[in-house]
């Protein structure tokens, strides 16, 4: 199943409620009149180019509005104040199963040398190389 966005009031989960803005801000979070952050046509024609892919006028056109609006999301999650937000590693809250810290040999030393040609005193036996 591919991944999607829920919209406005969509699949929100309920819960205690982050601010949307910066303290102090008084800009609401995304206005279509403000373009912050935004592709020109050139940027698509290099970026398809770094990639090695050929796009028509119309993909560049396509293209260039899609990857504006994905700087914009990306400039409305910066507004977000996650200063409450406990930094986290997953998204499933687990904690990491830990073992202690000591050096071994694996204790399977004697199967590992049971599949080598030649074995002398539980090293390996290999073709001297170098003269």
């Amino acid at each position: 199943m591919p991944f999607s966005l829920p919209l406005q009031g969509e699949g929100v989960r309920s819960g205690p409620k982050l601010p949307l803005a910066r303290p102090g801000a008084t800009a609401p979070l995304y206005s279509a009149k403000s373009n912050p952050m935004s592709v020109d046509r050139a940027t698509v024609r290099r970026i398809a180019r770094l990639a090695r892919i050929a796009i028509t006028d119309a993909e560049a056109e396509r293209l260039e509005q899609e990857l504006s609006g994905i700087l914009d999301w990306v400039a409305q999650l910066d507004e977000i104040d996650t200063s409450a937000v406990e930094p986290m590693t997953r998204v499933a809250a687990m904690t990491m199963q830990k073992r202690k810290d000591e050096v071994t040999d694996g204790f399977c030393a004697d199967d590992i040398l049971k599949n080598a040609p030649k074995v002398d005193d539980h090293y390996f036996v290999v073709p001297k190389i170098v003269e």
